[in-house]
């Protein structure tokens, strides 16, 4: 499958996932909303030892939301789609 048909996909994903957290009040959904102005960092980890996969997912969550609120967005990648994660990794 290409990249292009891959991301079409998974935007159309996320949109009605998104729509449905908002709707029914999800809470890590509630934590978002256009009057926070606070500056926010996170990471992830990996529990076990794994294989990375769905970067274009993660990111287009991140990038849909952003656009959604009309905030700034950055997403540093440590690891490549496809590359082994040891347990405890970012």
């Amino acid at each position: 499958m290409k990249k292009s048909e891959l991301k079409k996909i998974a935007l159309k994903d996320i949109v009605n996932a998104v729509q449905e957290d908002l709707r029914g009040k999800d809470l890590t959904t509630s934590l978002l909303n256009n009057k926070r102005k606070e500056i926010v960092k996170a990471s992830v980890f990996s529990n076990d030892e794994a294989i990375l996969c769905g970067q274009i997912w993660f990111t287009l969550v991140f990038e849909h939301v952003q656009k959604k609120y009309n905030e700034k967005l950055n997403i540093k990648w440590h690891k490549k789609e496809g590359d082994v994660i040891k347990k405890g990794q970012k």
